[in-house]
């Protein structure tokens, strides 16, 4: 019976993970609490040991904005049949609370759902509906355990062939060990796990661990201050304490739960398949690790090796599907910007599948959109005319020819946004807590937490109790930043420090004390917790410590700073250059530890950050030079943000995109001698792993020579021969001069890094 469909309710049997966390307005009598498993299984038995799920929510028959979800799901269901999938179709779906369905969804979604195969499984109602609520519901594939493996896909993926072979590859009939192991999760390019598209063996013991991971988190979340999330210790895993790095396709190494959706269901996805199931494929761009329990108990690496290779290898490629023509589009596993074919997707089994994430959905926009790239509309051109063969074959009723004219009331927002927002998390956490709605709105971001001072051997008593002070004045309520929910989060910029040996005045134990409370003050004066400021940016501190300084670090970490344990990014070894190599070692200060600062432009979550040195004071805010780097130059704030700053120069041509602003070392510059240095004790940056990557590069190039003038130091370009010039003064400068040239703003030092000097040359030569 082809066009025959099963609706099944599906009640609470184990408390879902949404429920955990707030009570379902339907919720069945026999619910139970976590802890006795019985699976929520389907009244008919599956007809393959493989199915295909996907998520729907705010479904509500006068609100037609999810209907584009379903037409995806259609034309998915199609794609994936035509292409020769033999696994089920599920749909779990969720009705609105404002919706008078009962149970049921629109008879004519139900009908086209049941034309294409695909059963529906409705889940209870909530009381607060909300993107960062249905996103827990795709863990609802673990209860299916009827089948061997479940893949879900999130509702606006397109595939464009059968995903059928990943099934294959976690599963032998002889008893040999699969290449695949038996839950799936891909990273991305800067995520370590996308839940777009992940696969799962379903069984109660996994439903539970999930339910258990849930539920002790938003308990220990619940007592942090909004949005309570720890970016240390996520989901219940430190990166940074077990040496452990997390990985994307072009971020290499995460050392904090700061990635898209790292407090939501990418990162819960990423804890549970790595750190507690700990029996786990995660395909990163074109390689493969697969990750086993250990003798320790831990997770365990136990192969990586290429995809493709691997699967050539096995002697398994007879599983895969034919190729495909080649995509440019949103490929969640493209490269590194100016690799070989950065742009193209050519990986497994991102290459398979078209995701038109955020607002990009074909149905939102129809086929006459003009902001759309090219790329784009390759493929949305496909998806509709997918569509317009269902509706030609059951009668749907649509005009897609005139999608834009005829269909305004589909091409609507999606109903809960594109992203899991951390005031819906605390909605959710505050009400499993046991905490009123009332209370949750009236947390505050600057809630005083009492500083964790002890275990610290060189820091006396009396210190201690200055800094418990200093730090409870800075969380005043007079000036607390308040984080009721129907005012939008202020933007949070990075102030960063770079800590690399225990020696000096500034850094003895009273000494940082001072520094570190002086500069945070400062920070915070200028900042939107303090409403006389007018700063619209709020602030969060940060201290990059190489390992040697780790233990007088210890007072940055009491006095407010959150501590990134680092080694230096480059060893004199790596350089090629022979003169740098032999030589780094004798450079002012540090040597090449000193670029440890070069760790602000991608250990750091937020997108701007200001690396500056333990003695600064702040006076004025610097929203402008924020908005400059936010907002594009044709926009009206960034035209403005640019008519406030004032350069050293004012003839110089301004960039189109501003990546950076400096001060130069014009103090030991003479005029036309040599080019001046970058004064390595300020910076103003956007955030880019790239960036970062690619100074790595140019400085274990070493493209260094000795001696002083136009032909010596970086690139044989004048930038050497003075102090710091072999590390941050003279590196800094030759790559924004040269290489990543018209990024870059020089200001004026008598307003921005001010160091009590006149930089005039009043004695020219």
């Amino acid at each position: 019976d082809g066009g025959a469909i099963q609706t099944v309710l599906e009640k609470n049997d184990l408390l879902s993970p949404a429920s955990i966390l707030q009570k379902s307005s339907g919720s069945s009598s026999n619910s139970s609490k976590p802890g006795t498993p019985k699976s929520l299984e389907n009244k008919r038995p599956a007809s393959s040991p493989y199915a295909y799920a996907w998520v729907i929510g705010s479904i509500h028959e006068d609100r037609t904005a999810y209907k584009g979800f379903i037409y995806n799901i259609l034309v998915a269901a199609k794609v994936l049949r035509e292409k020769g999938s033999t696994a089920d179709f599920v749909l779990w779906a969720q009705l609105s609370p404002e919706s008078k369905l009962k149970g049921r969804l629109p008879k004519e979604d139900e009908r086209m759902l049941g034309e294409l195969g695909v059963e529906i499984r409705m889940l209870d109602t909530v009381e607060h509906e909300s993107f960062a609520q249905i996103v827990y519901e795709k863990f609802r594939v673990l209860t299916m355990t009827k089948y061997k493996r479940v893949m879900f896909l999130d509702a606006d993926i397109m595939p464009r062939t059968s995903l059928d072979y990943l099934f294959h590859l976690s599963v032998t009939n002889d008893g040999s060990t699969p290449l695949l192991r038996p839950n799936l999760i891909l990273a991305t390019k800067g995520e370590p796990c996308n839940t777009a598209l992940f696969m799962v063996e379903p069984s109660d013991a996994g439903w539970k661990l999930l339910q258990d991971t849930i539920a002790r988190q938003h308990r220990e979340g619940s007592k942090l201050p909004y949005p309570h999330f720890n970016f240390t210790f996520g989901w219940g895993y430190s990166f940074m304490n077990n040496g452990d790095p997390w990985q994307a396709v072009v971020q290499k190494k995460g050392w904090r739960w700061g990635f898209h959706a790292s407090h939501s269901d990418q990162g819960l996805m990423y804890y549970w398949a790595k750190f507690g199931m700990k029996d786990t494929s995660i395909i990163i761009g074109d390689i493969l690790q697969n990750f086993v329990p250990g003798k320790n108990g831990k997770h365990e690496k136990d192969f990586e090796d290429d995809f493709p290779t691997a699967i050539e290898n096995k002697g398994l490629k007879h599983l895969l599907p034919p190729e495909e023509p080649t995509i440019r589009y949103n490929c969640p596993s493209a490269k590194k910007k100016g690799d070989w074919n950065w742009f193209l997707c050519n990986d497994m089994p991102y290459k398979h599948i078209i995701h038109f994430f955020g607002a990009e959905k074909p149905w939102q926009n129809g086929l006459n959109h003009t902001k759309m790239s090219k790329d784009w509309h390759s493929q949305a051109r496909i998806w509709f005319e997918h569509l317009k063969n269902l509706n030609i074959k059951y009668d749907m009723n649509l005009d897609v020819d005139n999608w834009q004219e005829k269909h305004k009331d589909l091409m609507q927002e999606s109903p809960f946004g594109y992203i899991a927002q951390y005031k819906d998390q605390s909605i959710i956490i505050n009400k499993s807590a046991n905490k009123t709605a009332t209370q949750a709105d009236k947390l505050t971001e600057s809630e005083p937490v009492t500083p964790q001072l002890a275990g610290s051997t060189n820091i006396s008593e009396d210190i201690k109790t200055a800094t418990v002070d200093a730090l409870y004045s800075l969380n005043d309520s007079s000036y607390a930043i308040s984080s009721v929910f129907d005012k939008p989060k202020p933007p949070t910029v990075a102030y960063v420090v770079s800590f690399i040996k225990c020696s000096g005045t500034a850094t003895h134990s009273a000494g940082l004390v001072d520094a570190s409370l002086v500069m945070r003050h400062s920070i915070h004066q200028i900042s939107a917790r303090n409403p006389d400021s007018g700063s619209k940016y709020d602030y969060k501190m940060y201290a990059i410590v190489h390992r040697q300084a780790g233990i007088c670090s210890k007072t940055l970490k009491h006095a407010g700073f959150e501590i990134i344990l680092v080694d230096a990014p480059v060893r004199p070894e790596e350089i090629r250059g022979d003169h740098l190599r032999r030589e780094i070692h004798t450079e002012f200060c540090c040597g090449h530890d000193e670029f440890v600062k070069l760790y602000a432009y991608n250990k750091i979550p937020e997108d701007i950050f200001v690396h500056v040195d333990i003695d600064f004071a702040f006076f004025k805010p610097m929203d402008h030079l924020f908005d400059a780097i936010m907002y594009s130059k044709d926009s009206e704030e960034g035209k403005r943000a640019r008519s406030l700053i004032e350069r050293e120069r004012e003839s110089d041509q301004w960039p189109d995109r501003i990546d950076a602003f400096i001060t130069r070392d014009w103090h030991q510059t003479a005029p036309n001698k040599y080019p001046p240095g970058y004064q390595a004790g300020f910076i103003v940056g956007r955030r880019s792993p790239e960036v970062f990557d690619d100074m790595i590069e140019v400085i274990k190039e070493g493209n260094y020579s000795n001696g002083w003038g136009w032909s010596s130091g970086w690139g044989n370009k004048g930038y050497g021969g003075y102090v710091g010039a072999m590390a941050m003064q003279g590196f800094v400068a030759y790559y924004y001069d040269h290489i990543r040239p018209n990024t870059t703003v020089e200001l004026n030092q008598c307003r921005y890094n001010h160091m009590g000097t006149d930089v005039r040359y009043n004695k020219p030569p």
